[in-house]
């Protein structure tokens, strides 16, 4: 069902512009200095660009990039209508999030809506919507469980790691770092600094950082207290 929404959707405007050029030279090229100055948009690092390109396979006419992100919708949906033998608090938000989202689309007069139509293109809006709320999802549910259990840490690690892939594809979504923090501090049995989870962002996330700075000469594009003058930088005059 949701590959067929996302087959049938037309091309948003961001796709044709930028999106696909950008993991056309995640493909097809090792990482540039100062990419940027070709053009402005190509100074966004996002993590879910550097996915898709790392699982951009093509047969025939199929290329996959056109359908990752309807993976994470399907997940979403499936956590949605899945049988439970009781309905919690964490359900009933994922659900009402769902309806929404289904009637926006419905009465919105252009194809899906502005939303599902996103479904179908290889950009990071959508993505990062479904994670957005996936994310509130899962601290809803970790509260829901009482006891300190395994089940509940492999929550708080899904947490930490929904957390993260939303912040580096989109750092508009930088103040949800705030929950994470609430959670570690609720639950102070769960091991930070001993945790694989952890080691595993901090080493991707200073590869992420690396990368953000040779695109562009800033740390965390477009912020600009972030970059530093260098011969490939970025004009800091573009981002004001």
């Amino acid at each position: 069902f949701v590959t067929f929404i996302a087959f049938y959707g037309n091309d948003n405007v961001d796709s044709p512009m930028y999106h696909l050029q950008i993991i056309k030279w995640l493909t097809l090229h090792k990482i540039s200095f100062g990419l940027v100055n070709l053009e402005i948009r190509f100074g966004f690092n996002s993590s879910w660009h550097s996915l898709v390109s790392l699982l951009n396979l093509t047969f025939g006419t199929f290329s996959a990039k056109y359908y990752i992100s309807a993976i994470i919708f399907s997940f979403v949906v499936y956590e949605t209508i899945r049988f439970k033998t009781k309905i919690n608090l964490s359900d009933i938000f994922l659900y009402l999030f769902l309806c929404y989202l289904f009637l926006f689309s419905f009465l919105h007069p252009f194809y899906y809506g502005i939303i599902l139509n996103h479904l179908g293109n290889p950009e990071r809006d959508i993505v990062t919507m479904f994670l957005y709320f996936f994310y509130f999802y899962l601290f809803i549910k970790i509260f829901e469980e009482k006891n300190y259990t395994q089940y509940k840490l492999n929550l708080i690690n899904l947490l930490t790691i929904c957390t993260f892939i939303c912040v580096t594809t989109r750092l508009t979504t930088l103040l949800i770092l705030l929950l994470p923090l609430f959670v570690f501090f609720k639950n102070y049995q769960y091991k930070i600094l001993n945790n694989l989870n952890t080691f595993f962002i901090i080493i991707v996330g200073m590869f992420w950082i690396m990368r953000s700075f040779i695109l562009s000469g800033c740390f965390l594009f477009p912020i600009e207290q972030t970059c530093f003058d260098t011969s490939w930088s970025v004009n800091i005059e573009t981002l004001q």
